[in-house]
């Protein structure tokens, strides 16, 4: 099976990323660790990469016969491309920070940081798509591979 082969991918990247976030936090001068979580930071650019390429394996494995064949499976694929192409365009501002262009002055008085983004908006276009992305990690990336580890019959 294709998750048993890749464990580095799918494990221990992951748990190497949790580590070392850790011993950055705790470790990095306060006026450094600012730098690495500002909107041009290092962090905001591993998250934008990780959750696009995460959206980019959801778009692919709708196409898979599968996933295809599988109503409950597709249906969670989707969304899980869905929420990752958002996060992921919400992370750039979809492209204000890359291609620098200014925020109109209608949306502007919108948003709480001036910028082309939703996140900004309101609690439900900012927490509300992450929860759900957090949760559909937790439940398609722990607890699902966990109980199919363990041989559960899932539907």
């Amino acid at each position: 099976m294709i998750l048993k082969s890749n464990t580095f991918l799918w494990l221990w990247i992951p748990i190497f990323g949790v580590i070392a976030q850790f011993f950055i936090e705790i470790l990095v001068p306060k006026d450094q660790l600012a730098a690495l979580h500002s909107e041009f930071g290092p962090h905001e650019a591993v998250q934008f990469i990780i959750i696009a390429s995460a959206s980019i394996v959801a778009f692919i494995m709708l196409f898979m016969k599968p996933v295809r064949t599988r109503p409950f499976l597709f249906v969670w694929v989707a969304i899980a491309f869905v929420c990752g192409v958002y996060v992921s365009g919400e992370e750039l501002s979809w492209g204000q920070h890359v291609f620098e262009w200014g925020t109109p002055e209608y949306w502007a008085n919108l948003n709480d940081q001036g910028e082309t983004n939703f996140h900004n908006t309101s609690s439900w276009l900012d927490q509300k798509p992450r929860l759900l992305l957090e949760l559909g990690i937790l439940i398609g990336g722990i607890i699902i591979p966990a109980l199919q580890y363990f041989k559960v019959k899932l539907p």
